[in-house]
């Protein structure tokens, strides 16, 4: 498969972030656009895509399932055969009947550094609140045992322009973990 012409055309970082960068980035410059992947993981995000395309109805119904643990259910294009799997319930009556939070690393993080995290705080139902980013923030730093020490985390959520999944409510959360801590990634 050709990557190539599915690729954004935008100027890729040479190097990992280092998290005084980003901190730049976020806090000082709040130019959320300026946070990439690499070249590399762009291409992979990009294959995923497509393959999440053809298998899924929708990337909603992909999120529901795999981070929410919704039913999956099988549908049929009767036109062409093409088989896609769909969430039980569907977003929409979803919204009215749940409320829940899930934090999880993004499966396709920012080209930053070794000890650098990158997470998603998910909410259905509703919009997350402050009071949703503090619980997600102690979980984190009570990951000790498995992620190492926590010793910064940095939030924000992307404004409408940025938003590529906005009928789901989510936070990023990036956290600096203590490179010396033993479980560290």
């Amino acid at each position: 498969m050709d990557t190539t012409t599915f690729i954004p055309d935008r100027t890729y970082p040479n190097e990992p972030y280092s998290w005084e960068k980003l901190v730049g980035i976020i806090t000082v410059q709040k130019d959320l656009s300026l946070l990439a992947r690499s070249r590399e993981q762009e291409i992979v995000y990009q294959v995923y895509k497509l393959e999440l395309e053809r298998k899924w109805a929708t990337v909603y119904d992909m999120i529901l399932c795999t981070k929410f643990q919704f039913d999956q259910r099988h549908s049929c294009n009767d036109s062409t055969g093409v088989v896609c799997l769909y969430a039980h319930p569907q977003l929409s009556a979803a919204q009215h009947i749940r409320v829940e939070t899930r934090l999880c690393l993004n499966d396709f993080p920012y080209f930053m550094m070794e000890g650098l995290e990158h997470w998603i705080l998910w909410k259905l139902g509703e919009p997350v609140t402050e009071a949703d980013i503090l619980d997600a923030k102690e979980n984190l730093t009570n990951m000790i045992d498995t992620h190492g020490e926590l010793i910064d985390t940095l939030h924000w959520i992307n404004p409408p322009h940025l938003k590529s999944l906005p009928d789901i409510d989510h936070v990023h959360i990036l956290c600096k973990r203590d490179p010396k801590s033993p479980s560290s990634r």
